[in-house]
């Protein structure tokens, strides 16, 4: 039962890679079967269709940022936490400059197509500005100020992730990610945790 978890998890991982890196139009089971160096045969039984593969890679995007806020929330501080999340930013600027963002490129793919899964893919926005915002009231915002600080967090480093990719240019995650720490740490009272 494990080998078919780890499989299962391994397509799933690669339908959302494919996804990310070559579009819908690239999702394919032969481009899938590639990236997760399986026989295509053996993809029939996890994916009967493309929608299959749409789902897999909307999944996998919510159960990765899931564990992501576990981790952040597990570093005890709300200010850690919330610059470990900006961080994250700074740490995939290739990656981003490159591809765009995963979340964003798959709800602008999907929406275009007004295909199913745009919405589903799309809470993980919704979740990470709640759950930004709950570290804002943590760090002595008042709830409507958190909830706009939070919004405001991941508003402004989708924005940043998608300039840098239309425009090559990845000064634009630096500067976003180095005025998103400052804030944090001025809304904890100025000490800085780098």
């Amino acid at each position: 039962m494990a080998a078919r978890a780890n499989k299962s998890e391994a397509l799933w991982k690669a339908a959302s890679q494919v996804a990310y890196e070559r579009g819908l139009a690239g999702l394919t089971l032969a481009n899938v079967a590639e990236a997760a160096k399986m026989p295509l045969g053996s993809l029939y039984y996890y994916f009967k269709s493309r929608d299959d593969m749409v789902d897999a890679a909307v999944g996998r995007i919510h159960r990765r940022f899931e564990q992501l806020r576990t981790e952040w929330d597990g570093l005890g501080d709300s200010r850690l936490a919330l610059r470990a999340f900006a961080n994250m930013t700074a740490e995939q600027t290739d990656s981003l400059a490159r591809h765009g963002c995963p979340i964003g490129t798959l709800v602008a793919q999907l929406g275009k197509k007004q295909q199913a899964g745009t919405g589903d893919v799309g809470q993980v926005f919704s979740q990470l500005c709640d759950w930004a915002a709950g570290h804002f009231v943590n760090l002595g915002l008042a709830p409507e100020a958190a909830r706009l600080a939070g919004r405001k967090m991941v508003r402004d480093l989708e924005g940043a992730a998608m300039l840098a990719h239309a425009t090559g240019d990845t000064d634009h995650i630096s500067e976003v990610v180095s005025e998103i720490l400052l804030q944090i740490d001025q809304h904890a009272g100025g000490t800085s945790h780098d």
